[in-house]
């Protein structure tokens, strides 16, 4: 009993020693792989701050989608320091508020026929993020999240905190 024990044991340490480095190594990955899109999203995102205000200004009244992509921009220009998951789960809030906003514009003539709101959504259009930069992103999600999530890598996960990574769905 004592040999099965220690038997348990030593595949127990074995798997902690070569399962915690692979994920640490794929987490670090994940972050890497995000920091050419977070260069990216700061004009992006500069860019969906002037759409914001012209559309504010273009409808003369509170929109809910306008003040609440001015608070996401808001919470974007403090989340440097916060990590690249709560990075990319406010760059998904703000991408979604993008596409609502961009849903207004179509669903309003008078927005869409505004100059300063085309000319601010073109601009927005044009700060799109390179699809294979999104990719590499992704794909290292993926790669940490299988790792994460396998038999031998879910106990050693739990144990030390490797949590869950979101995906990017950038509006196209």
């Amino acid at each position: 009993m004592l040999g099965l024990v220690a038997l348990v044991v030593a595949v127990a340490a074995a798997s902690v020693l070569v399962v915690r480095p692979n994920l640490t190594e794929k987490e670090d990955a994940v972050d890497d792989a995000w920091v050419p899109l977070y260069d990216e999203l700061l004009s992006r995102y500069d860019a969906l701050s002037l759409l914001a205000i012209e559309v504010g200004l273009a409808t003369g009244e509170d929109r809910d989608v306008v003040s609440e992509t001015e608070d996401a921009l808001a919470r974007w220009a403090e989340v440097d320091d916060r990590g690249v998951e709560a990075q990319v789960v406010l760059a998904n809030e703000l991408e979604g508020l993008a596409a609502r906003l961009g849903a207004n514009i179509q669903a309003a003539p008078r927005l869409a026929a505004t100059p300063a709101v085309v000319a601010a959504l073109d601009a927005f259009r044009a700060a799109a993020l390179p699809q294979p930069a999104v990719d590499d992103y992704n794909d290292a999600v993926a790669a940490y999240d299988d790792a994460r999530t396998s038999i031998t890598g879910q106990p050693v996960a739990d144990i030390f905190g490797f949590d869950a990574r979101t995906a990017f769905a950038p509006v196209t």
